[in-house]
């Protein structure tokens, strides 16, 4: 079975909108005027390892005082995943990873506050999963501080934020804009914008992050019963490479790369 991508925001939009049979009927629809009406919502781990226990024994008297921590283990490289499901949805479930430097956050709201994709696939009946990839936001659990000389020198993460504004291509130093940028303007949504951005925590290994979100789209799928639409923005879209999409993935879409 060869992988079917959609390529670029409209595609992508398009054939969510082919895949709900979200109509005109206001009653067929998860949107009300005043929100969404949301079934279930929750947080999940997938995949990742627990490390073998520090020798000796754990000694409960002490717990974080015995700075040795002996007999105790950590649950680290997994990934991490927040889902809403709305009421009356019938569309397939959508899986969102972000790209480098960020986390599901960027999925969730623009930098000026208005709607994210969430939301807008939500209000098409669509549930939403949103994907921190290991050793990023909310799944940062590790064994060892990134060495990844992008990111850290020694102990210290790297500072970046102009860095940030020129690859996004908002402008080429900011707080310029280039002409047509949809980029909202003002210091507060560039200050959100900075905020959102988040380091690794450890070191970047693209096929580990292949094998937990291949968890994530099998734990989807078990959770719904229903195969998923995988989106990747930017350099997420080099762990939808390395995931296996076969068995769960009904379509997978890139900002970056396309197959078919």
């Amino acid at each position: 079975m060869k992988k079917q991508y959609i390529f670029g925001t409209m595609a992508i939009m398009a054939a969510a909108m082919l895949l709900t049979s979200c109509g005109n009927n206001s009653q067929q629809c998860t949107s009300t005027q005043n929100g969404i009406v949301i079934e279930k919502q929750g947080v999940f781990s997938s995949g990742g390892r627990v490390t073998e226990p520090v020798e000796g024994e754990y000694d409960p008297t002490q717990n974080w005082l015995d700075m040795t921590r002996k007999g105790t283990t950590s649950h680290v490289d997994h990934a991490n995943t927040f889902y809403q499901i709305p009421a009356d949805g019938n569309g397939l479930p959508m899986v969102f990873l972000h790209g480098y430097g960020q986390s599901r956050t960027g999925w969730q709201s623009t930098p000026d506050g208005r709607e994210g994709w969430a939301d807008i696939f939500l209000k098409k009946g669509h549930p939403v999963f949103l994907v921190d990839q290991p050793r990023r936001g909310a799944a940062g659990s590790i064994v060892e501080m990134t060495k990844d000389a992008l990111d850290a020198d020694g102990t210290k993460y790297r500072p970046g934020e102009q860095a940030w504004y020129t690859h996004f291509r908002i402008g080429r130093v900011a707080p310029e804009r280039y002409d047509g940028s949809q980029f909202p303007a003002g210091d507060e949504a560039q200050r959100q914008f900075f905020c959102q951005m988040t380091p690794n925590t450890g070191s970047y290994d693209v096929k580990l992050f292949g094998t937990a979100l291949s968890a994530v789209l099998s734990d989807v799928q078990q959770l719904t019963g229903k195969k998923s639409i995988y989106i990747t923005h930017s350099q997420g879209g080099r762990v939808g490479w390395q995931t296996d999409t076969e068995q769960h993935c009904r379509n997978c879409g890139s900002r970056t790369r396309r197959c078919t």
